[in-house]
C-alpha cells in the first residue's frame, strides 16, 4: 500500500560528522555537546553494567563508528571500574557485543587484562 504524504518538504542533507573534524560540534543536527556526551556515556556505563551484571553479556545497537567509538570506551571503563576485562566487540554492522571476560583474571591497572603485576 502505498502513501502520499501531503505537505512534506526535504531537509537538506548535512555534512558528514567525523569524531575528528571540527563538523561533529558545529551545532549539526544530532551532534552531541560535552555535557552531553558525559551525560550520554553516564547512561550507557549504566545501561551496559546492569546488562552485564545481570546476564553476564549485554547487546546495545550501534549504527556508526561513532557510536561503536563511544561503546568501546564505555566498555574500557567498566573494565577499570570494576577491576574485571569487559569484551565490547562489534557484532555486526549495527550492534556491539559486551561481556565479562572471566578468564582473563582481573585488569591491571596500565588496562592490560591478568594479574597485577609485582
Amino acid at each position: 500500500m502505498t502513501r502520499d504524504l501531503a505537505d512534506v518538504t526535504e531537509l537538506p542533507r548535512a555534512e558528514p560528522r567525523t569524531a575528528t573534524g571540527t563538523a561533529l560540534f558545529d551545532g549539526a543536527p544530532g551532534a552531541l555537546t560535552s555535557r552531553e556526551e558525559q551525560q550520554f556515556r553516564a547512561a550507557l556505563f549504566t545501561l551496559v553494567g546492569d546488562a552485564l551484571a545481570e546476564k553476564g553479556w549485554a547487546r546495545i545497537p550501534a549504527w556508526s563508528d561513532e557510536e561503536r567509538a563511544r561503546l568501546a570506551a564505555v566498555g574500557r571503563a567498566l573494565g577499570e571500574h570494576w577491576g574485571q576485562a569487559v569484551t565490547a566487540e562489534p557484532e555486526d554492522e549495527c550492534s556491539m557485543f559486551f561481556a565479562l571476560d572471566v578468564t582473563a583474571g582481573p585488569v591491571r591497572p596500565d588496562g592490560v587484562p591478568g594479574a597485577p603485576r609485582a
